[in-house]
């Protein structure tokens, strides 16, 4: 065994005043560990026991072992040494590889459900909905006549003017008839009297937005503007718009758009009559609404009353009507909903819309599919998936699995100095009710049994749903998963929601070993949770300067920009608890390591949870994509990841010194204390372990 000594020179104890306290707790060190810095300068330090499943071989030799950038110390940068591999060769992020395994199961699972069936159960609907959506990216699959017949009933005939003009009719026609709301979507709403109607922003204007942000570049944001006009228009003359008339309409429209829908207003604003609260340019705009929509549902003496619990957006999009003149209003809304029906044309339009990526395209449109089939059929969309798929899993080891993350995360919230036990982060810690909402094979009874999904084509079919209104829960699902993301967060009853796949390989697999999965599927458990901590304690005003401290100081430590900085701030959290739920798993499970990855499974622990989080090929990789929120801690008994030289050497801010000598079998270490409010922590009660020549501290007080 080595021996340590640990000092703490009492003149580097920071001031025990003042909001320096916050930023002191941030930097310690969790795990030294010499042994990864020895196997790259050739050091054989091999883990005794290796996997050795089919789903370990693949994630060791397949994945994870191509992307490792040896010539890269993990000191230097942890991000560059795991994701160099990855980024330079692989298109898609992991992220998108892993959906893209979710997608081709289940697009096989669904061709199966239609084999030889009549197609009228559920399971068939979802299938039938479902395919023929992602069929579209098939060669030879071409709906351009069927989508353009559509465009046309709403008066939308781009990039040919319109003529005749019926800005009123188009965004109603297009909502509660075609489903392509683009800009406003209208819902009827349940009432004995009269017609009320919800008024929201479109429930397609976010893949219009982030079009919009994400291609900035003039000769891009030109060439998918031609390609559109070009197959929206055989024969294009005079009359049709070009680049020059859309552009400029569209960057005054989206600017002032994007910042009102960016809005939080809708969470704390009542549903509101559009009547009193959004009256514009004398009400004309409102008049045009009731008049086309009483012609729409051919009752002229109807008492008409609009609704809406989004006040910004809607003021600001009646504003730009009247500010512009309507003919420039329905040029914007044209050009919105046709970028959004092309999604629903051919695989060319949709590849153009993401920019050329074929391999994107399959990922994004999967997920758009998934999102189109949800609005008919919520979680029974995932039945025969989680009935196939996920039914050999062992649900007692799962729901443990993830319990044991939660419970790990709920210790060290409780044990912040600032925590409040007024402020609810879940509803319910220890219930897995909603977490796995999603994993319920016979989905919700009586949804999807009467849907009809009548029609050849795919944007017939997407006009039975025009008119839906979706629940609160439903549109928080509908919101995350069009964001990619494992996890649904939930505003009604505060929890997460597991997606489905979020149980997918490589994230998670009963063959893989504990580490990977703790840093997979346990991290997104983690950071969900995590990221409903801050969002709860930004809103309660005792706790609010305390969480803006913490993003403070994550943004100051940084020492680069940073674009989500209380995305780090969750990030780093959700790692304190994720090790913790593993430390405690450590003495019930045998450690094992992967062949040709010479890595202890602490550090293949971490290194997990940045393989996760590599994008793909042509996108940034800043240090701080792991570097940040693996190497700082937020909760102040906590302590995080750091990968040490076998010689001494200082860690960046946290002023930690290393010292081993090999012939003298000792290591010591040195650092300041860790202020934490007026609580002075110093290193202590360390375990220390040899492995072949490898030095491993573990963590340690006070979190027990």
């Amino acid at each position: 065994m080595y021996s340590l000594n640990a000092t703490v020179p009492e003149e580097d104890f920071p001031d025990t005043k003042g909001a320096v306290n916050a930023c002191s707790a941030i930097i310690i060190v969790f795990v030294l560990s010499v042994a990864l810095y020895k196997q790259y300068n050739h050091v054989n330090t091999v883990t005794p026991n290796l996997c050795a499943t089919s789903a370990c071989r693949t994630y060791g030799s397949d994945l994870l072992r191509p992307s490792l950038n040896t010539s890269v110390s993990p000191c230097d940068s942890l991000t560059r040494f795991v994701c160099d591999g990855w980024q330079r060769s692989q298109e898609l992020s992991v992220r998108e590889h892993t959906l893209k395994l979710f997608l081709d199961t289940y697009a096989g699972l669904a061709r199966g459900a239609l084999a030889g069936t009549d197609g009228h159960g559920v399971s068939e609907k979802v299938a039938t909905v479902f395919l023929s959506c992602y069929e579209l990216l098939r060669l030879g699959v071409d709906e351009l006549r069927e989508v353009k017949k559509a465009l046309g009933e709403a008066g939308i005939t781009w990039p040919i003017r319109s003529k005749n003009i019926d800005l009123s009719r188009t965004l109603l026609y297009a909502s509660m008839k075609l489903g392509l709301d683009s800009v406003l979507c209208f819902a009827r709403l349940e009432v004995s009297v009269g017609l009320d109607v919800l008024v929201q922003p479109g429930r397609l204007f976010d893949y219009v937005r982030r079009h919009y942000v994400a291609v900035t570049d003039g000769k891009k944001k030109r060439q998918y503007f031609n390609l559109l006009r070009e197959k929206f228009a055989e024969v294009c003359a005079e009359d049709c718009v070009s680049f020059e008339d859309v552009s400029p309409l569209e960057d005054h429209v989206m600017s002032e758009l994007i910042s009102a829908f960016n809005h939080t207003d809708a969470q704390s604003t009542p549903v509101t009559s559009l009547l009193s609260d959004f009256i514009v340019d004398n009400d004309t705009s409102l008049t045009s609404l009731t008049s086309a929509l009483r012609a729409l549902d051919n009752n002229t003496k109807v008492i008409v009353q609009f609704l809406s619990k989004h006040k910004t957006y809607l003021e600001s999009f009646l504003k730009l009507w009247s500010d512009n003149g309507t003919e420039a209003a329905h040029l914007f809304v044209s050009w919105c909903t046709v970028q959004v029906a092309a999604l629903y044309v051919n695989e060319k339009l949709i590849v153009n819309y993401y920019q050329g990526s074929r391999e994107a395209a399959y990922v994004h449109h999967g997920i758009f599919c998934l999102t189109r089939a949800f609005y008919f059929f919520r979680q029974s969309l995932f039945s025969g998936y989680n009935y196939q798929v996920l039914h050999g899993l062992n649900a007692v080891a799962v729901e443990n699995f993830t319990l044991s993350v939660r419970t790990a995360l709920s210790r060290r919230i409780s044990r912040w100095q600032h925590f409040d036990e007024n402020v609810t982060i879940v509803s319910n810690w220890n219930s897995l009710d909603v977490l796995f909402r999603l994993f319920r094979h016979e989905g919700v009874a009586g949804v999807g049994s009467d849907v009809p999904v009548a029609g050849e084509y795919f944007v017939d079919k997407w006009r039975h749903s025009s008119g839906t209104y979706l629940s609160p829960n439903d549109a928080d699902a509908l919101l995350f998963m069009t964001k990619l993301t494992f996890w649904i967060q939930r505003t009604v009853e505060p929890d997460v929601t597991l997606m489905p796949y979020a149980l997918s390989f490589p994230l998670f697999d009963t063959a893989l070993t504990p580490a990977i999965n703790y840093g997979g599927l346990g991290t997104v458990v983690a950071l969900g949770i995590a990221k409903l901590f801050l969002d709860a304690y930004k809103n309660a005003p005792r706790t609010q300067p305390h969480v803006a401290e913490l993003e403070r100081c994550m943004r100051d430590s940084s020492g680069s920009k940073v674009e989500d900085v209380a995305g780090a701030v969750a990030e780093a959290i959700a790692a304190s608890a994720v090790f913790d739920a593993y430390n405690r798993s450590r003495s019930d499970v045998e450690e094992q390591g992967l062949e040709g990855i010479e890595l202890t499974a602490p550090q293949l622990l971490f290194v997990s949870m940045c393989f996760a989080k590599c994008p793909g090929r042509g996108r940034p990789l800043p240090d701080s994509l792991c570097d940040l929120p693996l190497q700082h801690h937020i909760l102040p008994s906590q302590l995080t990841l750091a990968f040490l030289h076998a010689t001494s050497t200082t860690w960046r801010e946290a002023n930690i010194h290393l010292q081993i000598d090999q012939a003298q079998n000792t290591a010591t270490i040195s650092t300041p204390s860790v202020q934490i409010g007026e609580k002075l922590i110093g290193v202590t009660d360390i375990k220390i372990k040899d492995e072949k020549h490898s030095v491993e501290i573990y963590g340690l007080a006070p979190d027990d």
